[in-house]
């Protein structure tokens, strides 16, 4: 089920094409008390590689897709790269902490938090 917050990018899909929500990591630097996630409430964790290649393995019985690509913070993914390699059109949710000029091949939206929620974990 897509949760209402990213349902914006998937209406605007092409007939046929099928959203996914990739949560790659609850892992974030940040304790925004308003974030969905509240990743730093949880223990730490992330995708596996071994899941990782699992889910590319189903990704591929899927005509036409779109990721949107998230997490806690999806940039301290450490097989983020990975993923921005695939064919497949993307969007990658960020809170902006780090330079993503690096990831300038994918369409990237921000959602930043506000000062005071930059607290370091």
């Amino acid at each position: 089920m897509i949760s209402k917050m990213h349902q914006c990018y998937f209406e605007k899909l092409e007939r046929g094409t099928v959203g996914i929500e990739l949560y790659v990591n609850n892992i974030c630097q940040y304790k925004c008390p308003f974030c969905f996630v509240r990743a730093w409430r949880q223990p730490k964790a992330f995708i596996s590689k071994d899941r990782l290649h699992y889910l590319f393995d189903v990704f591929k019985t899927i005509p036409k897709i779109h990721l949107v690509i998230l997490g806690g913070e999806p940039t301290l993914y450490p097989y983020l790269q990975e993923i921005l390699l695939l064919p497949y059109p993307k969007t990658l949710i960020s809170n902006g902490h780090k330079d993503l000029g690096q990831y300038q091949y994918v369409k990237t939206d921000f959602q930043i938090g506000r000062a005071s929620c930059r607290e370091r974990v």
